[in-house]
């Protein structure tokens, strides 16, 4: 029945559910809710068209009705409003929970070229839960795009800019982990003088992949600049899986040397597969889990016009998973271990008074390796039923990778600040 009335909406229906939700009435707040929610739903069906979700937005007066609105807007996608249609300035202006809705209802969106713009934007903004919306979506666009339209936005006043952005892969085709690394210097051409404008980014992810199915693992970030002698950016951030451990700003700008150590564990995929051994079709789950170690190091100096940033995480992956089938007459197994390791230590210094700037990244591992083997063993009976046991084990191993320990310089250069 109330599938029936979602899907046969009519303009009485959409009327009756926005008074529950935003009218003044005695409904208490899980019946608002739940008509919130419906409405949400409803204007985010395809048979709306862009111009009605518009116009519900226009005439909205309510904070949570406009944000409603605005995620079905999300919800509805380019097949209901084009680019040239969003309503950016909900994403300048207004209450933060609707400035959150619209950053969401920017996925759809994510392949506009006006979309890396407007995030660079918003990752600048005062509200911590903006620029977190806006780091979600950032992460979508691919590392070329980002770090373009980044240098794109901030090109006015750094016009002296430098970056690197280098990834690598560890482990074979069904489970690997994948690191990548960004670093970027901007500054103009007053170095040495009261106003030099710097700004230093660095920043580090890891995404795990298992058999199909791959996620982020975590996301650093470490970035301090000045325009004109203001603040611009000055944050340390931390996602790990899907929680944000750290968001704040720099604890302690004062020419001292600091640093920021955290520590972390947590599983971040569950994956079930099936492997066929002999004759039998063996279930097992892979569990794999981040063992991260991460700290911050800095000497930010404004009165020198200097700032040096160092991330250095410590990333580890555990891969685990077994199973034992015993069929009485026969038994079969999986063994899985393993561990992929790494940690790529991006730097990034400006030197203002003595017009230098430089990055630095290295990479260092320990051994590793990783091994999936099976086994399996017919039941070997003396006589008939009796005096049995399991016979020869026989054994396959399915996938195997090892790679010895790493210690490189992946990139250093030094550049002089000059037009």
């Amino acid at each position: 029945m109330a599938s029936h009335a979602i899907e046969d909406a009519s303009a009485a229906y959409l009327s009756k559910l926005e008074e529950l939700a935003f009218g003044k009435t005695s409904f208490g707040g899980k019946t608002r809710s739940l008509a919130t929610l419906a409405l949400g739903t409803l204007l985010g069906k395809t048979g709306n068209s862009g111009s009605e979700l518009l116009r519900q937005l226009e005439i909205s007066t309510g904070t949570s009705k406009a944000a409603t609105i605005l995620n079905a807007i999300g919800n509805a996608g380019p097949t209901s409003i084009s680019m040239a249609e969003f309503p950016v300035k909900y994403l300048m202006h207004g209450s933060v929970n609707v400035r959150r809705a619209a950053i969401r209802a920017l996925r759809k969106f994510i392949e506009n070229p006006l979309v890396p713009g407007l995030v660079n934007l918003l990752l600048r903004d005062p509200e911590s839960e903006i620029r977190r919306e806006a780091k979600k979506i950032f992460t979508l666009l691919p590392a070329s795009q980002r770090l373009s339209h980044r240098l794109q936005v901030e090109s006015s006043n750094l016009p002296f800019n430098k970056s690197w952005t280098g990834n690598y892969k560890l482990g074979g085709s069904e489970m690997s982990a994948e690191f990548q690394a960004e670093v970027l210097l901007g500054t103009n051409f007053d170095c040495n003088q009261q106003y030099f404008n710097y700004e230093a980014l660095a920043q580090a992810t890891a995404t795990l992949a298992l058999f199909g199915d791959s996620k982020q693992a975590f996301d650093a970030e470490f970035i301090y600049g000045k325009i004109n002698g203001a603040a611009l950016q000055d944050e340390i951030f931390l996602q790990v899986w899907n929680d944000v451990i750290v968001d704040q700003a720099i604890p302690g700008v004062d020419c001292a040397v600091h640093n920021y150590p955290i520590g972390t564990f947590n599983k971040g995929i569950d994956v079930t597969y099936t492997l066929w051994v002999s004759v039998i079709p063996v279930v097992f789950t892979v569990t794999g889990s981040l063992n991260l170690e991460l700290s911050w190091n800095w000497q930010i100096c404004d009165s020198q016009l200097s700032a040096e940033i160092e991330l250095v995480p410590t990333a580890t992956f555990v891969i685990d998973g077994n199973a034992e089938v015993d069929l009485l007459i026969i038994l079969a197994g999986i063994n899985l271990s393993g561990n992929l390791n790494s940690q790529i230590i991006p730097q990034a210094y400006i030197h203002g008074s003595q017009c230098e700037i430089g990055i630095d990244v290295t990479e260092v591992s320990t051994p590793m390796s990783v091994e999936l083997d099976s086994y399996y063993a017919w039941d070997s009976c003396k006589y008939w039923i009796f005096d049995c046991h399991w016979g020869q084990h026989n054994t396959q191993v399915w996938a195997e990778w090892n790679q010895p320990a790493i210690n490189d310089v992946l990139y250093n250069v030094d550049w002089k600040i000059t037009p």
